[in-house]
This record gives structure tokens, sequence and C-alpha cells, in this order.
């Protein structure tokens, strides 16, 4: 009689994934931190207010053309984000595309030091410039966002989701501070918040304090985004690019024709996205209304 054999544990020769050290994460978590003096000094407190009173010929002229700059590229975003972010999964390989969209946001970024007041002519090469960034950055932060699976396990994605967030947060409070208690001056007093002289010989007539927020970011970015390109693993291609955009673009239809039938799924999609409209609006405009309304 045949002995009878133990039933085969499936799961037995299947390693449990594994997961990078903690320098990996850290350097994951300061993407974060290096991209948020964007949002923080351009989108909202510091180079949008200075745009739309000093550069532009009126506040509502200003907040118009902002407006618009604005629309335009949240509507490239729209667009591509869902694309991208398919052909992230489908090729595995996240840190060229963010450097490439990285290089877009320093780029951008540093042109804005060319916005001088009450020069219409470099009007629309600053939002041209504006718009490059706000891609750049938006993008980057797509792939970015991306590599979360394979850094911790399933149960911790939102508490390392949180914690770059908030980390972001308190690099761009910093980056408010420094440029508004020891750059940006009042062209009036000619001093900063803190009531001291710019440092670096800014000169507060020419708005030079609120010009270098620009360059400032980017530099910033560059600095601070280094950790995760040399601790943060990459995740290993999958596919060459032109069959991960093929497979991404397949994956991406496929999600949009299975979405009728998950309608809890289509649901949370809609509110995200007028949340997030609101968001935008708010950050986009809050300071601009904030300078032309109130002063």
């Amino acid at each position: 009689m045949a002995q009878a054999l133990p039933a085969h544990n499936s799961h037995a020769n299947v390693s449990p994934q594994t997961y990078p050290p903690r320098s990996a994460v850290f350097g994951w978590i300061l993407f974060d931190w290096a991209a948020q003096p964007y949002f923080t000094l351009i989108t909202t407190f510091v180079f949008a207010p200075y745009f739309a009173s000093r550069v532009a010929s009126d506040p509502v002229a200003g907040q118009s053309s902002w407006g618009y700059a604005t629309a335009a590229a949240g509507l490239v975003i729209a667009l591509l984000s869902p694309v991208l972010g398919a052909i992230a999964d489908a090729g595995g390989r996240r840190k060229p595309w963010i450097a490439a969209f990285g290089m877009l946001l320093v780029i951008g970024s540093s042109l804005m030091w060319i916005g001088k007041p009450g020069d219409p002519s470099i009007i629309v090469p600053l939002l041209i410039a504006y718009g490059i960034a706000t891609i750049g950055v938006e993008f980057a932060t797509v792939f970015n966002n991306a590599m979360m699976p394979t850094l911790v396990p399933p149960e911790r994605i939102g508490r390392l989701s949180g914690t770059g967030w908030a980390t972001g947060y308190v690099g761009g409070i910093l980056s408010l501070i420094l440029v508004l208690g020891f750059m940006a001056a009042n062209p009036v007093t000619g001093k900063t918040l803190f009531g001291l002289t710019p440092i670096f010989g800014l000169d507060p007539a020419t708005f030079q304090g609120d010009r270098l927020t620009g360059p400032l970011t980017a530099v910033w970015f560059v600095i601070f985004v280094l950790p995760m390109f040399l601790f943060t693993p990459d995740h290993a291609a999958k596919t060459p690019a032109r069959g991960a955009v093929r497979e991404g673009l397949r994956e991406l239809r496929e999600t949009l024709v299975r979405l009728p039938k998950t309608p809890s799924m289509l649901a949370f999609l809609i509110a995200n996205m007028i949340y997030m409209d609101g968001l935008v609006s708010l950050f986009a405009f809050g300071g601009i209304y904030a300078a032309g309304t109130f002063g």
C-alpha cells in the first residue's frame, strides 16, 4: 500500500518579500522636503502674490494671467498623470522619470529670477516657466509615489505617505521663514519680516528677495532630493521604454473600462478630483487674494 504523502504547501517555496533599510525610506521621505518649497514659496505665499501685485499691470490682470497658467498646467497634468502612472507601474523604473521631470522643475524655477517688477515683456516667458516647473514637480511626484509599495509592507504605506507629507510641510515652513525673515524685504522700509537687512545684498527696490524664491527652490530641490537617488533603490526594469508605454496604456484602458462596474471606486475618484481641485484653487489664489485685496 502506497504511503500517503503530506499535503504540499504551495507557499513553502515562496520567499517573503524583503524591504530596503531605513536609509532608503528616509531618502524617499526627503523627496517631499525637497519639493514642498515650490508649492509654499512659488505657488502660494511669495512669488504668486508678487507676480500679481508687482509684475502684472494690475492685481486683477495678474490674478487672471496666473489663473490661466495654472489651468493650462493643470490640464496637462490631469490628462497625462494617469498615463504616466500606468507607464511607471508597467515599466518598473522610477528614478529616470523623477530625474527628467525634476530637471523641468529646476529649469522652470530658476527662470523665475527674470520676473522684474513692471516689465510686461517678461510676463509670458515667466508664466511659461511657471507652467513648466509645475508640470515637472507634479509628474516627479507621481513617480516618487509609485515607489512606495517597494519600500514598506502594504499595511504601512499610509504611515509612510503621511510621514512624507508632514515632513514636506515642515520643509516648506522652514523655507518660508528663510525667505520672509532674511531675504524678501519691504521696498519702503528695506527690512524683512524680522526687521533685518536682506542677506546677500538683495535689493528690496527690485524685489530680488521675492524673485530669488525661484532659484532657491531649484537649489533646495537638487540638494535634498539627492538622498533619494543615493539611498532609495529603484524598482527593477520590467520592460523596455516602448513596451512600458504600450503596457501602461493598455492597463489604463482596462482600468477605465472597469470603472463603471466599480461604482465605489468611481465615486472616490470623482470626489478626490473635486477635493484636490479645491485645494489647488486655494493654494494658487490664497496668497494672491491676500496681497491684492488686503495688501
